[in-house]
């Protein structure tokens, strides 16, 4: 198998059965982020407790990529502290951009997310859930 291929079925296998993915009452704490040119919509929310993120779930309507995406954020993300959490997003963004980025194994599922920067046009669907993180972190420390 080549790296395109294992890339794609990472990609398929997190949106055939997204992890952390349930649906969100109106009155949760979530942050919403919306892409009007597909019409993806995901919502985010977990908990802060001292400086760590748990809990991270998503419930996301739209493509292959915003759903995989949101599911590899909370999987990767859960567990980890408000400065990596935010860490995690500048990277992810940084290397869609094609700005220099750590390399990831190549099992890893954000090794196979950085490989959307080669569609332009779905960048947005790949970051997506990490901007809803990102405005959900500042709502839990506005600082």
């Amino acid at each position: 198998m080549n790296l395109d291929e294992l890339y794609q079925e990472i990609i398929l296998a997190h949106f055939k059965r997204p992890h952390h993915a349930r649906n969100f009452a109106e009155d949760e704490a979530f942050e919403e982020a919306f892409n009007p040119t597909c019409g993806d919509k995901t919502r985010v929310l977990g908990q802060v407790a001292g400086d760590r993120v748990s809990g991270l779930e998503h419930d996301t309507q739209g493509c292959a990529i915003s759903i995989a995406s949101a599911s590899i954020l909370c999987e990767r993300l859960s567990g980890t502290s408000v400065e990596e959490c935010r860490a995690q997003v500048r990277t992810l963004v940084d290397g869609l951009h094609g700005r220099r980025v750590p390399g990831y194994p190549e099992q890893d599922p954000l090794a196979a997310l950085l490989t959307v920067k080669r569609f332009p046009m779905r960048i947005r669907c790949a970051t997506l859930s990490w901007e809803a993180l990102e405005k959900w972190l500042d709502r839990q420390d506005p600082a």
